[in-house]
Order: structure tokens, then C-alpha cells, then sequence
């Protein structure tokens, strides 16, 4: 059987640079632990080996094998490896002799979100890699850039940080990667001025990938999401989630890139769609320079399309004039911590999400709500969602669309635990372990965003949540 290599390049143990006269119950005031979720869509099972490298250094720290059984999901928590320091940053690599999905769960101590993000197949690496969106002192949030080096021998790596509308970099460093490690550069270690808003390039003389966390500076929000790499531009971006002061106030924020070789500016349009798949909304004359990134949302438009106000759906945005692009969105809303996704440009008959939690107290713990988007040229008229418990079994599957009750496209449709079973009970409650992971199947290629969210009660804060994509299967 093939092997399958996963890397990640955020920080597993985070303590983050923490700004003069910040509240110490911040989130960027926090250090964070990872768990690494994973799973294997294979029937057969078989071996998974995670090797953590520090920052600076290309001697792993191993981890003790784990037999994966057919459909297994699991947890690694980083605290529990032997021989792991007191304090780590750094990366880490996931080899298996079947295939696998995986998430790392970024954790601090007390009530915070969890930050999520999907791991990388090594197809993704590239010697270009591209982060939609880089924060400092602005809309109370600061990022931390990680780039991990996935090549067997040292590489140099150079981070370029464009503000908002500027073709010339802000901040431009070069830094030496060891193999397999990771390098992480806090927005403060930037210089950049306060209330900046922009993007980031990473150019390296081998392949990497790049991922971020944005942390809030003065409160307990705090999301992570994946960069992308050149390769991933194009001129269709799919977004599964959109909305404008939609289920208590939630709305959609939209980070684009112009990921483009040459210097020309991107255009851009989106389309809005509702639940029911009718475009209720285009918005056009969106020019993105280079390296650079716009900034939308639904609500920005409800002066000219008042239909889009409380509106829950999906979006495409498209390049018209060939330029390539990269997505992310947040979604955020007075009562809720923000989340962040990554748009995608084209979906997969098959794929699966790792991190799916159900506990019938929504403040015992969290709920992952799956929602399924449409992106072929056709109607899907098979689609299913299959739960698999930490045992490999599959505890409940529930049809999304059949030739009766179509998908169209570009709608999106929902699922959960609960609406899957048919049961009021948790998913996938100890022993020996809680929780597992969703397979997605259909005849017409999807694209997969989960939310994970908990009810907390925090001032004006009544739930966090984070959302990751789903990784489509070979």
C-alpha cells in the first residue's frame, strides 16, 4: 500500500507574544496545546507514525506507532508523547501505510475555541504558498505565520506581508528552515503598524506549507486556517458558507487573493446564492493587485440587494479576466466567537472530516454541523454521510440527496449527529475514546465544511465555534 504523508505547520505548543496592556484572558495571551485528530478511509486498516520536529531542528521527537483498524478515528494529544520538552514549536509529520485524513486542534487552558485546520498531502507543498489574510492590531486580532520546510534538507524560506491594496511588501525576511521543521513569525515580530490589514507570500528555495492563527487581542476568540499554494489559484472559488446577519447576526467575510504570476490586477465578481440556489446577488468591478487581497461580504451589497440581508447560503466568487485566485472566509456575529475556512476550487466524489464531536448538552461539549455544497455541472442525486465512531464502526448513515430530492447546483445541504441517527445521544461517548469522523459520498464532486461549536456564556458571548474543510479521499 501506498504511503500517505501528512504535514502540519502550525505551532503545537504556542506561548504567544503578548502586546503591553492586554488582558491576560486573551487569547493571544494564551499557550496552546495540539491534538491531532486523524483518520483512515480505508477498510483494511494499517500503521501511523507522527514525528514532531522543534523549531530549528530536524530530529524528530517520535511518537509510539498506532495500529489503525479499518475507518479509525483518533486523537494524539502532544502532551501525552514521551520524551516531548516542557515547552515546544514547531511542526509535525504524519506517516501511515494507508491513507489518511487529519486536523490538528489547537487547545488552551480554560473556555477558548478550538482552532482548527486541515493537514497537508504532500501534492500541496510548493516552493510559493500564499495566506489570504495577516492581522495586526486590527479588528482586535493579531496572527501568527507558520511555515513548515517539508523537504529532507534545509531550505530557505522568505515572507513577504502586503498591506491591503499595496503592490510593495510591508515586511520582507528571509529564514533558514532545518528539514522538516517548522518556522513560526508572530505579527508582531514584523514591524509592522499598528491597525494593519493585508496578505502574506512565502517564497522558498524548496517546498513548504504555510498555515496561520488569529488570536484576538483583547477577548477569547481565536481561529487557525490553512494557506494555500500557487498551484490551488484559480479562477472559481466555492464557498460553502454565506451569510449576512443571518441566525442571530452571523455574517460572512470573504479574504481574496490575487495569486497570479503576472502583475496584472484580478477581477472579480461574486455570485450569492440562498438556500434554494437562486443568485440573489452579483457583485462586480472587485480589482485585486497581485499578492494582494480584497476584502467582501454580503452585507456590504444589501443597499443595492436588500434581499441578501438575513440571508443563509453559499457564494462563487470568479476571476473575470483569467487572473488566478485563493480564498478564505470567516463567519462572525455579536453572540459568537469568529471561525475560518478556505474556499475551495473544486470539489471531490469522496471526502472526510476527522473531527466530528456530538454531546447531547451543547455546554458539556462541542457539535460538529456538516454542510455539503454542490460544486459539479449537475444535479447530485446520491449523496450520503456516514458516521464512524472512534472504533471504525459505522454507528449511523444518513442520504443527503437522491434522484427524488435532488441537490442542485450549488446549494448546499446540512447534516449532524443528531438529524443522521435519529437519536438524542452523544457521538461517540468513552470508553475508550469521544467521537470520529463523517465520510461524504456523492455522484457529483462536493466540496465539505464542518463547524464545531460549543455553548458557553461569557458577557455577551453565548457559543464558540471554529470551522475546517473536509479532505477529499483518493
Amino acid at each position: 500500500m501506498r504511503k500517505a504523508t501528512f504535514f502540519f505547520a502550525i505551532a503545537l505548543l504556542i506561548a504567544t507574544l503578548v502586546p503591553m496592556g492586554v488582558h491576560a484572558q486573551s487569547a493571544d495571551a494564551q499557550t496552546w496545546s495540539t491534538a491531532i485528530t486523524y483518520y483512515t478511509p480505508d477498510a483494511t486498516g494499517g500503521k501511523l507514525q507522527v514525528r514532531y520536529y522543534a523549531e530549528g531542528s530536524s530530529t524528530s521527537i517520535d511518537a509510539a506507532p498506532i495500529t489503525l483498524s479499518g475507518h479509525t478515528a483518533g486523537s494524539l494529544f502532544i502532551g501525552n508523547v514521551s520524551g516531548m520538552p516542557a515547552t515546544f514549536a514547531g511542526g509535525a509529520v504524519l506517516e501511515a501505510d494507508v491513507p489518511i485524513v487529519a486536523t490538528a486542534v489547537n487547545i488552551a487552558t480554560g473556555e477558548y475555541p478550538r482552532p482548527l485546520y486541515s493537514g497537508f498531502d504532500p501534492s500541496l507543498a510548493s516552493e510559493d504558498f500564499f495566506i489570504p489574510t495577516v492581522l495586526y492590531q486590527k479588528f482586535n486580532s493579531n496572527t501568527l505565520v507558520s511555515i513548515q520546510n517539508v523537504e529532507t534538507t534545509d531550505i530557505n524560506a522568505t515572507l513577504k506581508v502586503y498591506a491591503l491594496g499595496s503592490t510593495t511588501p510591508a515586511f520582507s525576511q528571509t529564514y533558514p528552515i532545518k528539514a522538516q521543521s517548522a518556522k513560526l513569525v508572530p505579527a508582531a515580530d514584523m514591524g509592522l503598524a499598528a491597525g494593519f490589514t493585508g496578505s502574506a507570500v512565502v517564497d522558498a528555495t524548496g517546498k513548504v506549507v504555510a498555515a496561520a492563527q488569529e488570536n484576538d487581542i483583547n477577548g477569547r476568540s481565536a481561529k487557525a486556517f490553512e494557506g494555500l499554494p500557487a498551484d490551488a489559484g484559480a479562477t472559481t472559488i466555492y464557498m460553502a458558507s454565506m451569510m449576512c446577519e443571518a441566525f442571530g447576526g452571523q455574517t460572512s467575510y470573504y479574504a481574496i487573493q490575487n495569486v497570479d504570476t503576472s502583475s496584472t490586477a484580478a477581477n472579480v465578481e461574486i455570485d450569492f446564492y440562498d438556500k434554494n440556489g437562486a443568485k440573489v446577488y452579483t457583485a462586480t468591478g472587485i480589482s485585486i493587485a497581485k499578492g494582494g487581497k480584497g476584502s467582501e461580504n454580503p452585507c456590504k451589497y444589501t443597499g443595492s440587494a436588500p434581499a441578501l440581508q438575513g440571508v443563509s447560503g453559499s457564494a462563487v466568487i470568479r476571476s473575470t479576466n483569467g487572473i488566478k485566485l485563493i480564498a478564505m472566509g470567516k463567519v462572525a456575529s455579536p453572540s459568537m466567537t469568529a471561525t475560518a475556512f478556505v474556499g475551495q476550487s473544486q470539489g471531490a466524489m469522496k471526502s472526510a472530516a476527522p473531527y466530528i464531536r456530538w454531546k447531547v448538552d451543547p455546554a458539556a461539549g462541542e457539535r460538529a454541523y456538516v454542510a455539503v455544497m454542490n460544486v459539479g455541472t449537475g444535479d447530485a442525486t446520491n449523496v450520503t454521510a456516514t458516521y464512524y465512531d472512534n472504533q471504525g464502526n459505522a454507528a449511523a448513515t444518513k442520504t443527503l440527496a437522491s434522484a427524488g430530492s435532488p441537490l442542485a447546483k450549488y446549494i448546499k445541504v446540512n447534516t449532524n449527529w443528531q438529524t443522521a441517527s435519529g437519536s438524542n445521544t452523544d457521538f461517540g461517548t468513552p470508553p475508550p475514546g469521544y467521537g470520529g469522523a463523517i465520510e461524504i459520498q456523492s455522484d457529483q464532486p462536493v466540496i465539505v465544511v464542518v463547524r464545531v461549536s460549543k455553548k458557553v456564556a461569557f458577557g455577551g458571548i453565548t457559543s464558540f465555534a471554529e470551522d475546517y474543510n473536509g479532505v477529499p479521499v483518493p
